[in-house]
């Protein structure tokens, strides 16, 4: 144990035991470290707390979380842990470093692959697995290469029982779980003002200052931008947290029903009349942007937007065709990709890949079967050796195998304890014109759910140590960006979609 026998005579009884209990690959106990002060700053500061302390904290996170109303997936209840995670300072150098050089790689790859094609045509890429993946849209190799950049992305790491990270999964195309990350932090910073203070912890609003001046750079030289956030709506199970983000930076939330293209420009219905949108921050997936194009008709479409694209009169972020770079066509071919355009490793790569003859010799319990086509297709090798032997002789040319994920463990207080939980980290980058940012925190989830990784009940704020000690006074909870708001709420402009509701509103009300 890396706690000094001093140090652990004053833990709390809660904590005691919970360190003294074997967890063969847990955040504490096996990956703290050679120099472990970012926990013994924590664990310092919660010895005086006893078992019921941290109830109570727990409930009252728990009531300000559901009066937030954020969640991920409306069926699931969050638990929002009272002990937060911390990352040293070796550790996030580490991190950083590695996601800033794979957003680069796979700006590199988006731009290509829609671009040149030239990894296509030298074979880094195999063209053919790539053009089967529903995530290639064709539409988009003609967009201009300034739509081509990756904006906001996000990466689920988690730590292989060697110590290393390993990236998960990729989200390029509209990462959720910012608005969740917000909430927590905001609550963590009221109801655990004290520790975050002296833990020294890397405030997010930097960042947040710079996400919202990145967008704010595309409307510099215009007289009355309007950026809006478009989302599917209140049948979108991440609603809520567009309509959180919405609040916070400022910014008009629409649906398509509230947007049209007129003269090759995209325009807000409002009762004033039309009004040119100059931004879309779309939480919406690829294949359901443009209905007029596309081959899969989506009423959250907009007919006509990829034209407007092209055409200069509007920016999207992200960019079209963005979630085909988690295709395992590319995402097989990570390190060596990297050598060719980086010339350098990756920092930190996937799981183990292995075609059908690599694996043959190998210990399938330990793998799993996936596909090229289908990303929600798997198969344990432990459990489900008989359906892989049928599904590779029918389609051997489907499959591959990928070493089966192993996640490290962290502790989260359930029922009045201390308990071990597996745990993914979320982090997300912003790619500008000065290169790449990292937000300093994760969102960091128990993965409980190996069907969906991205599904759990439980959370926890992020710190990560300042590089040195912050001045007293100067934590302050980040508040909503409201330094440049979307002149659509400045105006009172509502949109005509929102107008109708409130008609048929007004007569109800009166017949109670």
């Amino acid at each position: 144990m890396y706690i000094n026998n001093s140090t652990m005579a004053e833990l709390p009884d809660w904590l005691f035991k919970y360190l003294n209990t074997s967890h063969a690959h847990d955040e504490l106990a096996n990956h703290s470290g050679k120099s472990p002060d970012h926990w013994d700053t924590l664990f310092n500061g919660l010895s005086s707390l006893t078992a019921e302390d941290v109830s109570e904290r727990a409930i009252e996170i728990s009531q300000l979380f559901q009066n937030g109303n954020i969640k991920l997936d409306r069926n699931q209840k969050w638990h929002f842990d009272p002990l937060p995670f911390m990352f040293s300072k070796n550790d996030w150098a580490l991190l950083e470093a590695g996601i800033k050089q794979r957003t680069l790689l796979l700006n590199k790859i988006q731009q290509d692959i829609y671009g040149e094609q030239k990894l296509l045509l030298d074979g880094h890429i195999p063209a053919q697995q790539l053009f089967q993946d529903n995530n290639y849209l064709r539409e988009g190799f003609n967009l201009p290469q300034n739509e081509l950049k990756l904006f906001f992305t996000a990466l689920d790491i988690y730590r292989a029982p060697s110590g290393e990270f390993k990236v998960l999964v990729d989200h390029c195309q509209c990462p959720l779980g910012l608005g969740l990350l917000l909430e927590s932090r905001i609550i963590a910073r009221r109801v655990m003002a004290e520790e975050f203070a002296e833990c020294n912890v890397q405030q997010i609003k930097g960042f947040l200052k710079r996400f919202t001046d990145a967008i704010n750079e595309y409307t510099r030289y215009m007289d009355d931008p309007r950026i809006v956030i478009l989302t599917q709506g209140v049948d979108d199970p991440n609603y809520n947290e567009h309509a959180f983000l919405s609040t916070y930076f400022g910014y008009t939330l629409v649906q398509s029903a509230d947007l049209t293209v007129r003269h090759g420009e995209v325009c807000l219905k409002s009762l004033p009349g039309l009004g040119k949108i100059n931004v879309i921050l779309r939480w919406i997936p690829d294949r359901s942007i443009d209905s007029l194009e596309q081959t899969e008709y989506s009423l959250h479409g907009i007919p006509g937007l990829l034209q407007a694209v092209r055409e200069g009169t509007v920016k999207v972020l992200n960019p079209f065709g963005s979630g085909v770079l988690s295709s395992p066509a590319i995402q097989c071919r990570l390190d060596e990709l990297s050598h060719h355009l980086l010339n350098a490793p990756l920092l930190i790569g996937e799981p183990s890949h292995y075609d059908l003859e690599q694996a043959k010799n190998l210990d399938w319990s330990l793998l799993e079967l996936v596909s090229y086509n289908d990303k929600h297709f798997k198969l344990d090798g432990a459990s489900e050796a008989d359906n892989i032997r049928v599904a590779i002789n029918d389609h051997p040319d489907a499959y591959f195998f990928q070493e089966k994920p192993v996640f490290s463990c962290a502790p989260f207080w359930s029922e009045g304890k201390l308990v071990a939980k597996p745990v993914v980290f979320r982090c997300y980058a912003l790619t500008t014109e000065n290169g790449v940012e990292v937000l300093p925190s994760a969102l960091c989830f128990s993965n409980e759910n190996d069907k969906d990784p991205s599904v759990s009940g439980w959370l926890k704020d992020t710190w990560i140590n300042a590089v040195d000690n912050l001045v007293a006074g100067a934590h302050n909870i980040p508040a909503p960006v409201k330094k440049r708001m979307d002149v659509t709420l400045l105006e009172g402009v509502v949109s005509s979609r929102t107008a109708e509701h409130l008609f048929w509103l007004k007569p109800l009300s009166r017949a109670q």
